[in-house]
């Protein structure tokens, strides 16, 4: 058996909410007070891009280890070792099931071994589909079996109390594979998965899929092609560099003139508006429960495609009302944990509360 040296995670006793409030409050309390905005708007995506639902039984521990080791130190470096990180990621493995997922013939011994469920697809559909190539990416549910067969014994080591990446080569098809048109050989080990990851990491399609979720989050829902073929340009360039692609972004015509063309999440929208009141907030449940009942909890999309990035899925009526109603709140300093000096609430109110509130 192979266990990656990483940091543990050791569950505590008793009910997991603790974390998961903790972890939530710690990323709304980033948001608000860093001096470094562009970065924890990177972590804020790449945390929605390689989505992992937080009330996920074993999730509901692993995904602090996650934001902590799997996506912050790279939320700006090279794509390929963010996606790499978090292949090898206890979070991403518990929730879609790959954990579980291993050959019904071990490749060391040549017999059988038990194992529920046997091939699992969920993280390889997901990884061709959602991480790297996008739906209209080129792939066939050819790929998507022989990628969860080079995946085959990426597991969790004691996943109910210590929680590391394991490989184990017992649970692994070391055989042939084809994938995207190249050949992996057979008795690679854990070597198959790196392989996949490296393929779909250089992939043209993964770089047009990865240049128009930026370009769609910094310029507009329905970004010019111009900006999207810039950006993969220099995504390709820089061999997957996320600081060259979001630069050629931040550089471009496009985006200067895009100021106020994009609507904000639920977490966007009350992070912005207590920067905009200079409120002091603790990040409390309160805040938290806010968040939520304008339609995005924070780690709490179920579905892996994450959130959406698109006016229409935050701006119908219920969810308007919702926010004019934090708008009062906040204003009005009625949610505990959250202060601000306001001589006009109601003027206060009507300006944050306003429906296309904006990212920029």
């Amino acid at each position: 058996m192979c266990i990656a040296p990483a940091v543990a995670v050791i569950k505590p006793a008793g009910s997991p909410q603790p974390v998961v409030t903790e972890l939530q409050g710690a990323t709304f309390l980033r948001a608000v007070y860093s001096r470094h905005q562009l970065y924890e708007r990177m972590v804020g995506f790449w945390e929605n891009h390689f989505n992992v639902f937080i009330n996920k039984d074993a999730d509901r521990f692993y995904l602090t280890s996650f934001d902590r080791d799997s996506i912050r130190p790279f939320a700006l470096g090279n794509f390929r070792a963010l996606l790499g990180t978090v292949a090898h990621s206890p979070a991403m493995l518990y929730y879609l099931d790959n954990w579980q997922s291993g050959t019904p013939r071990g490749a060391a011994s040549g017999k059988p071994i038990r194992r529920p469920g046997g091939l699992n697809e969920n993280y390889a559909r997901e990884l061709l589909e959602l991480h790297t190539l996008g739906v209209d990416g080129g792939y066939t549910q050819q790929d998507v079996q022989e990628v969860a067969r080079c995946f085959t014994g990426w597991t969790i080591y004691r996943v109910n109390d210590v929680g590391l990446f394991m490989f184990d080569p017992s649970q692994h098809d070391d055989g042939e594979k084809i994938v995207l048109g190249h050949r992996i050989p057979p008795g690679g080990g854990i070597a198959d998965g790196e392989m996949v990851l490296d393929i779909l990491a250089r992939h043209p399609s993964t770089a047009h899929f990865i240049a128009t979720k930026l370009a769609r989050m910094l310029v507009s829902d329905d970004p010019p092609q111009s900006v999207v073929r810039r950006a993969a340009d220099a995504f390709t360039k820089s061999n997957g560099s996320i600081a060259e692609t979001v630069g050629a972004i931040v550089r471009s015509r496009e985006f200067r003139r895009s100021k106020d063309a994009k609507v904000k999440s639920p977490f966007e929208y009350a992070v912005s508006a207590v920067r905009a009141l200079g409120a002091d907030t603790d990040a409390s449940p309160a805040m938290l429960q806010w968040i939520a009942r304008m339609g995005g909890p924070m780690f709490g999309r179920v579905t892996p495609d994450g959130y959406p990035d698109r006016a229409d899925a935050w701006l119908n009526t219920g969810m308007q009302i919702e926010r004019i109603n934090f708008a009062i709140a906040i204003a009005n300093n009625q949610i505990a944990g959250t202060k601000c000096a306001v001589t006009d609430a109601k003027q206060t109110a009507l300006q944050i509360g306003a429906p296309a509130f904006q990212v920029r």
